[in-house]
């Protein structure tokens, strides 16, 4: 993570789903699903943005109508979306591995 201040909220986010007097091991798994949380806010962001850029791109006209979304812009952005959907995929998994290991790892 690279923002300062997104790393900030991460780490507050972490801690509070550590808990009180985390061990080591379960501040890190904290924070695994503290900063994938945050991966997949800028994944969707970046995936509303692209899909707004397309449907907001001048309309071509098809058939003699204007279409808000032509196949072509269409066909431009989706290997985009594809690879944002990719990313995204990636960090639910880290979400899910670190939640099982807080949850079935838990301390007494």
């Amino acid at each position: 993570m690279n923002d300062l201040s997104a790393r900030a909220e991460a780490e507050s986010l972490a801690l509070a789903i550590g808990g009180p007097n985390p061990s080591r091991a379960r501040l890190a798994q904290a924070r695994t699903v503290a900063e994938a949380q945050f991966d997949l806010l800028r994944i969707r962001g970046a995936q509303v943005r692209l899909l707004d850029s397309a449907y907001f791109a001048p309309a071509v006209p098809e058939g003699g109508r204007q279409a808000a979304l032509s196949a072509k812009v269409l066909l431009e952005v989706m290997p985009q979306f594809v690879r944002w959907h990719d990313y995204e995929r990636k960090a639910l998994s880290r979400i899910k591995r670190a939640m099982r290991a807080l949850v079935f790892n838990s301390e007494p």
